[in-house]
């Protein structure tokens, strides 16, 4: 199923941008860094998300919430 990916937060760490470039490399040039710090902002992607996607992101620790246009990490 296709759906907008958002983050809750507007300004993301380093290594959670890592984790979540792990599960969809696809989306890695909608990150811009933030000055020189190992922060990041996100300006939302489409992705695909299956339920292999979804587990993987439980594992790393992630809380997805998925509704009928969007699926947002916490």
């Amino acid at each position: 199923m296709e759906r907008i990916l958002n983050l809750e937060q507007g300004i993301t760490d380093g290594d959670t941008v890592r984790d979540i470039i792990e599960v969809f490399p696809e989306i890695e040039s909608r990150f811009r860094q933030r000055k020189t710090y190992y922060e990041y902002y996100f300006d939302g992607a489409t992705v695909v998300l299956t339920i292999e996607k979804v587990a993987s992101l439980n594992q790393l620790g992630f809380k997805v919430s998925i509704g009928w246009e969007e699926v947002v990490l916490s």
